[in-house]
């Protein structure tokens, strides 16, 4: 789970009283991680409104007062919504890695260890069996 916005101003107060002549990375990083922060509860809540307007729009439509289209373009703004709101999660995680790295922390994974994500052992694409090398547009 990400830190709150109140440890968020904390780390923020710390890290610059702290690394006064270190870099503008860092104050990039704390602008980055402070607009995602507060960006974050108006997209998510306007994935709701988005996403209310969606059921509604499919609603009237089974029931005969809508048409298709309508319905499709419901669905493609709650899509695009779900997606700006993961791009800006994303965003926020960039900008505490940022943060973190210029600040001066680093990490090594450990000998031995498995990747944190796990990597596909079929090159096939599982949908059409085709191997990339093989694609021809």
């Amino acid at each position: 789970m990400l830190p709150t916005a109140k440890a968020v101003a904390v780390l923020a107060k710390l890290v610059v009283k702290v690394l006064e002549p270190v870099p503008i990375v860092v104050e990039v990083a704390l602008v980055r991680l402070k607009t995602a922060e507060e960006r974050l509860p108006k997209t998510r809540e306007a994935l709701k409104g988005y996403e209310k307007n969606f059921t509604a729009t499919d609603h009237l439509y089974r029931a005969g007062f809508g048409n298709l289209l309508e319905l499709e373009q419901a669905r493609r703004q709650t899509l695009v919504a779900r997606r700006t709101l993961a791009d800006l999660e994303q965003e926020q995680v960039s900008a505490w890695v940022a943060l973190y790295r210029a600040a001066g922390g680093g990490w090594q994974d450990p000998e031995g260890a498995s990747p944190a994500i796990p990597v596909r052992e079929d090159p096939r694409n599982p949908l059409t069996g085709q191997k990339a090398e093989d694609y021809k547009p």
